[in-house]
C-alpha cells in the first residue's frame, strides 16, 4: 500500500489548486462522523473562501464540479461549505480484494527509507518484571509494530542497567541467601532485595559453585572481596536477565539489541563521550558540568562530582551517543515512566550537545494498577510483595493483558480490573472483538467468499456502507498512529468495527436467496475479518477462530 484514501483525496484537491493557479493552503480531509453524509469530507472551500473572497457554499459547489476521479462516485456540498465525498464502487472492490488477499498483513505500507530506534522496558536485572514494566513492554512493542506496518525500519532495544550500585546490593542479597542454604544466618540489609529472586539465584549459585563462597564477607553495600564480588554479581545479573528475557518472550515481546551499561565502563566510552562534549562542558566547584541550558534545559547538569565520582547522567549520555552513532537513525525513542518527564528534556539537551539535535523523542507512561475485589496490589520490588508481569499473565492471559495495557493513552493512569479482564461476554472489550473474528470465521467456514465476483454496488444497506468506510479508514489509522504514537486509537477502532459487525449481523442476513448479494456480503465480512486480524496482530494478540 503506497497511499491511504485520505492521501489520495488530498492529492485530487491539490491537483485542483494547481490547475486553477491557486496558492496551496492547509486543508483537512477526514472521515465523516455519519456515513449518510459520505465517506470522507474536506474543509478546502472554507479555507479558500476568505483568501479568494468568495461565498464558501458557492466555492464548494464550484470545486465539486471541477473534481473528476474514478475513486469518487458522488460529491455533496453541505453548510457552511463542507465537501462530502462518496467513494466509488470500484475503489471499494479493489479495497475488499486487497484486504482478503493480504489477511492479517492488510494495511501494510511500502518500506520507507526511515530508521527508528525505540528503547523500552530496560528494567534492572535485579528481580522480576512488575506490571509497570508490563505496560512499558506492551506500549513499546506495539508502537514498534505500528511503525513497521507503516514501512519504517525499527530497532527494538533494551538497555541493561548492570553497572551501578544496585548490582552490588543484589550480590549481597544473593550471598546472604546462599549462606542460608548452609545454615549460616545473616541479616538482610533493609535496602536490599527481599523478594524470592535472590533465593532462586542462590540455589543456582550453590548448584554450580558448592561451598566456594562460604567465607566471602560483605557490608551493607557490597561484597568485600573483589574477585568473589565479580563472580557473584555477574552470575546474579546474568541469571535474572535470562529470567527477564524468558518472561518477555512469553509476553510476545522481542528485542533486536541488548546493550549492557557495563560495556560503557569496560570499553572506557566515558572518555570518548567527554571529548565529544568538550565544547559544552565547564568546571565549577571542583565538578565537571554540562551546559544543557543551551538546549532548553532549566539548569546545567553535573557529569562528574567534585569527588570525581561519575553521576548516573554521564553513562546515560554515553549510551545514547553510542546508539546514535551506531546507525544513522532518523529518530530514537525512550519510553519512560511519569517521574522521568524532566529527564527527557535533559537527555535531549545532551544529545544536542553531541550534535544530534531533535533526534530524541520521549514517550511518557503513567502508572498502571491492577485491582481485584476492589483491592490494589502493591508493587515494591524490594518488599517481596511486587505484582509481577508473570502474575498478570497468569491472572488474565497474554491476550487480555496486552489489550488492556494499551487500551488508554500512555499519559493516562491505567486501572485493570482482573474480574472484567477475564470475563467471556460482551462487557469485556477483547472478548467482544475476538467474538467478531470468530463469528465471521464460522460463517466463512460454511460459505466461502469469491473474489471473482466483486460488486460492492450491491452493498446498499447503511450498515454495509459503514463497514466499507471502516475498511477504507484502517490504513489511515495506521498512518495516524505512526505519527502521533497514540496506540489506544487502535483499540477504539477495533471495538467500533466489532460493534458495527455485530449490529450488522443482527439486522442483516448474510446468506439470502439472492446469491449475488450473499456473495458480496461474504466478501465484505471476510475483509472485516482481515482488518480485525491485522489490528490484533499489531498488538501481538492471537485472534480466535471460535469461541
Amino acid at each position: 500500500m503506497k497511499k491511504t484514501v485520505i492521501s489520495e483525496i488530498n492529492d485530487i484537491f491539490e491537483e485542483y489548486l494547481t490547475n486553477n493557479n491557486i496558492e496551496k493552503v492547509n486543508f483537512i480531509v477526514e472521515k465523516t462522523k455519519n456515513n449518510e453524509w459520505g465517506d470522507f469530507s474536506t474543509n478546502i472551500a472554507l479555507v479558500l473562501a476568505k483568501s479568494l473572497k468568495k461565498n464558501p457554499m458557492d466555492l464548494a459547489k464550484s470545486i465539486s464540479e471541477n473534481i473528476n476521479s474514478d475513486k469518487i462516485k458522488k460529491i455533496e456540498v453541505t453548510n457552511p461549505g463542507f465537501i462530502n465525498l462518496f467513494l466509488s464502487d470500484n475503489y471499494y472492490n479493489n479495497l475488499i480484494k486487497e484486504a482478503i488477499e493480504n489477511k492479517s498483513k492488510f494495511g501494510e505500507f511500502d518500506q520507507k527509507d526511515i530508521y527508528y530506534n525505540i528503547e523500552f522496558v530496560s528494567a534492572n536485572p535485579t528481580g522480576s518484571l512488575h506490571i509497570g514494566h508490563a505496560r512499558n513492554a506492551a506500549l513499546g512493542s506495539t508502537l514498534a509494530n505500528i511503525w513497521e506496518k507503516y514501512g519504517i525500519i525499527v530497532d527494538r532495544e533494551y538497555y541493561i542497567n548492570d553497572g551501578g550500585a544496585q548490582i552490588n546490593r543484589l550480590g549481597v542479597a544473593v550471598l546472604i541467601r546462599y549462606k542460608e542454604l548452609f545454615n549460616i544466618k545473616n541479616e538482610l540489609p533493609e535496602d536490599s532485595y527481599h523478594g524470592e529472586e535472590p533465593k532462586w539465584v542462590a540455589k543456582e549459585l550453590k548448584e554450580k559453585y558448592n561451598d566456594k563462597f562460604l567465607n566471602a564477607k560483605f557490608d551493607n553495600v557490597k561484597i568485600i572481596d573483589n574477585e568473589e564480588r565479580k563472580i557473584i554479581n555477574d552470575f546474579s545479573k546474568i541469571f535474572l536477565m535470562e529470567k527477564i528475557k524468558e518472561t518477555l518472550s512469553n509476553f510476545r515481546v522481542h528485542f533486536d539489541i541488548y546493550y549492557p551499561e557495563s560495556k560503557i565502563f569496560d570499553e572506557n566510552l566515558i572518555e570518548v563521550a567527554l571529548e565529544k562534549l568538550k565544547a559544552h562542558t565547564f568546571e565549577k566547584d571542583g565538578a565537571l558540568w554540562l551546559r544543557t541550558t543551551d538546549f532548553n534545559d532549566d539548569k546545567d547538569r553535573v557529569l562528574i562530582k567534585s569527588d570525581k565520582e561519575v553521576t548516573y547522567f554521564l553513562p546515560d549520555i554515553c549510551y545514547h551517543y553510542e546508539k546514535l552513532k551506531r546507525k544513522n537513525y532518523d529518530k530514537i525513542f525512550d519510553i519512560l515512566g511519569a517521574d522521568h518527564g524532566s529527564y527527557v528534556v535533559r537527555i535531549a539537551a545532551a544529545c544536542s550537545c553531541l550534535g544530534y539535535k531533535d533526534k530524541l523523542n520521549g514517550v511518557i507512561m503513567q502508572m498502571v494498577k491492577l485491582t481485584k475485589d476492589g483491592e490494589p496490589f502493591k508493587m515494591s520490588k524490594r518488599s517481596g510483595q511486587s505484582l509481577t508481569l508473570n502474575d498478570l499473565i497468569e491472572s488474565i492471559g497474554v491476550d487480555s493483558a496486552r489489550w488492556n495495557l494499551v487500551s488508554q493513552s500512555a499519559n493516562s493512569h491505567l486501572d485493570i480490573d482482573v474480574t472484567k479482564a477475564k470475563q467471556t461476554d460482551n462487557s469485556n472489550p477483547i472478548y467482544y472483538v475476538m467474538y467478531a473474528h470468530a463469528r465471521i470465521t464460522q460463517i466463512l467456514n460454511n460459505s466461502s467468499s469469491n473474489l471473482n465476483e466483486l460488486d460492492s454496488s450491491l452493498l446498499n444497506h447503511i450498515k454495509e456502507r459503514e463497514l466499507l468506510n471502516a475498511i477504507a479508514y484502517y490504513p489511515c489509522l495506521i498512518e495516524l498512529i505512526a505519527n502521533n504514537y497514540e496506540i489506544h486509537l487502535l483499540n477504539s477502532y477495533l471495538l467500533k468495527v466489532a460493534s458495527m459487525f455485530h449490529s450488522y449481523y443482527a439486522d442483516v442476513k448474510v446468506i439470502t436467496d439472492d446469491k449475488k448479494v450473499s456473495q458480496q456480503r461474504l466478501n465484505l465480512i471476510n475483509a472485516i475479518k482481515s482488518v480485525i486480524a491485522s489490528g490484533l496482530k499489531i498488538m501481538e494478540i492471537i485472534p480466535l477462530d471460535k469461541i
